[in-house]
């Protein structure tokens, strides 16, 4: 029995480290895939991309011509991700990154799924309670609508520097 059980803890400890190489052999790479998905999400957004947005910062861009947002609001199975451009006058615009929703009740959030979130485009404040939900999917819209109010707001607040 203590020769199973020594046997099960260096087959453990062995997998365990091979996980953990294989993560760490891998991380770089899926964050250069995240960043290069990120990007085209921008170009979609913006094109093309103006060369003083930079998508590693919160917010990006100058004040009288486009800004990026990076955003994050929580859905109902976890953070989403999104991408927001704000323009003078024209309002937010959003893409979502990323996103753990419940596949086939979330996914009408994903603009490669369904046009419902880039139905939005150019959103002002006031349109926003007019954004309509989807059903079984209340606290995702939700989600949405709090992204918007939340890059409207920190739009505004990051121009009256």
């Amino acid at each position: 029995m203590f020769k199973s059980a020594l046997a099960f803890l260096f087959i453990s400890v062995g997998c365990g480290l091979l996980l953990v190489f294989t993560a760490d052999l891998t991380a770089p790479r899926i964050e250069q895939n995240r960043l290069a998905a990120r990007l085209d999400i921008a170009r979609t957004l913006l094109a093309p991309l103006p060369a003083e947005v930079n998508l590693a910062l919160p917010i990006s861009g100058t004040c009288d011509a486009v800004l990026l947002l990076n955003m994050v609001s929580p859905g109902y199975a976890g953070d989403i991700q999104l991408l927001a451009r704000w323009q003078p006058a024209a309002g937010v615009a959003m893409r979502v990154v990323a996103h753990s929703e419940t596949p086939g009740i979330g996914d009408f959030i994903d603009h490669t799924r369904g046009p419902w979130l880039a139905g939005w485009d150019d959103t002002l404040e006031g349109d926003i309670p007019t954004i309509d939900g989807i059903g079984r999917a209340t606290i995702t819209t939700n989600a949405i609508k709090y992204a918007f109010s939340q890059a409207l707001h920190r739009a505004e607040v990051h121009c009256e520097r």
